[in-house]
């Protein structure tokens, strides 16, 4: 093996090596996003069960307090 046969085997092996960092860090990206569009559903779904408590607490208030007021 000559000078010229280890460089070329060196450099082989690092392009191999780039790829596979590459190969990693698009999987370290994806589950990253994953878990960002999971918290963000997460509080999506908290912030309409809030608000639909909050109609089903006003509408019952405001049946209960304008049945009170019927009464003469």
């Amino acid at each position: 093996m000559n000078g010229q046969t280890i460089a070329v085997a060196l450099g082989v092996l690092a392009g191999l090596v780039l790829m596979w960092s590459w190969a990693a860090g698009a999987r370290a990206g994806r589950k990253v996003q994953k878990s960002i569009h999971h918290a963000g559903r997460t509080g999506n779904n908290a912030a309409r069960i809030v608000m639909t408590a909050a109609v089903v607490v006003g509408v019952q208030w405001a049946v209960v307090d304008d049945g009170l007021r019927l009464t003469p």
